[in-house]
């Protein structure tokens, strides 16, 4: 799992690089394997980018 992990965090370095628009939402209360909350996620995902969206007057 640990170089699952690095590998994952190396790519999110890369991508924020290439992205016009990163968006991180709170994930500090979820485990690695917490499969089950993956609805959970994406609500806050969703939400998350909306108010950033919000920000910059994209919609």
């Amino acid at each position: 799992i640990r170089s699952m992990l690095v590998a994952s965090r190396e790519k999110k370095q890369a991508t924020k690089l290439d992205a016009s628009l990163y968006v991180t939402i709170p994930t500090e209360q979820y485990g690695v394997l917490d499969w089950n909350k993956f609805e959970l996620l994406i609500q806050e995902g969703y939400t998350k980018m909306k108010e950033e969206l919000a920000k910059i007057n994209i919609f």
